[in-house]
Formats: structure tokens, sequence, C-alpha cells
């Protein structure tokens, strides 16, 4: 975030340029290429895109909420509307969550933040294994300069 001189408490601040705008009647669907060419989707209000000036080809960084993200072994999904692969750099488990590290291509890095399953101290080998962050696009905050 030092680009845009703004410190934020959301773990995942991804930067990206637009490539797409998708206008509905209220809210406009924002794609944005990340560093790795991987594409994130965020869902903004109308307004919002013409307060920020968004345009294709404008320079973003996307804030994601850790606990917003959940990682899997899946590289699909019904639920989520945006899913991002890297590589696993690290886990750290606590009573009741685990805390897991995504290298994203480009050199990104995504924390989702997950409740433990039955499972979830078993997942402390998959460093260096290839995951998958799954977050909805309604979850991601774009911020600009204009």
């Amino acid at each position: 975030m030092s680009k845009f001189s703004l410190q934020t408490s959301a773990r995942n601040q991804l930067f990206g340029r637009i490539t797409k705008i998708e206008n509905h009647a209220l809210h406009d669907i924002i794609s944005v290429e990340l560093k790795g060419q991987q594409t994130l989707l965020a869902t903004i209000t109308h307004g919002s895109t013409e307060r920020l000036g968004l345009v294709e080809g404008k320079d973003v960084v996307a804030l994601v909420k850790g606990p917003a993200v959940t990682l899997s072994s899946e590289s699909t999904s019904e639920y989520y509307d945006n899913i991002l692969s890297g590589t696993v750099s690290s886990v750290l488990h606590e009573k009741h969550a685990s805390e897991y590290q995504l290298t994203l291509a480009g050199g990104d890095s995504l924390c989702a933040i997950n409740e433990h399953a039955d499972d979830a101290r078993s997942n402390s080998n998959i460093v260096g294994a290839t995951w998958f962050a799954h977050f909805h696009s309604n979850q991601v905050i774009l911020a600009t300069l204009n």
C-alpha cells in the first residue's frame, strides 16, 4: 500500500489493472488482472465506479480481509466467484482457527484465516503445495488514486 500512502487492516492487498467493467443497474463487476495474470473480480456499486473514475487500464489495489478467504485444494467452486491459485508458504494454528499464507504468481501474498475442520492440523504438511483461495467478489474493496 506504500504506493498509495494508505495504511489498512486488510491483510490482503493485491495490486492490479482493470481489464473489464461489466455494468448492471445497481452494481458493476470489475475484472482486475493481478501481477501474475490471474483475474480477480470485485462487485461494487455503480456509484463507486463513477466516483473512483474506474476505467479499463486503471491501476487499483484490491483489499480482502483474511477471514473472507477460504483455502481449498479444489480449483473449482459453485459458491465463490474468485478462485486464485498459489503456493502455500506457511500455516499457523491457534485454538479454533488456522492462518494460511498463499504466494500467488507474480509474488503477491494472500492470507486465509479458516476455522478448524476436523483434520485442520493435518493440513500443516501442505506447505509448498499448490492450493486455491476462494472468496466472493462482494468482499473485495477497490482503492485507487484519482
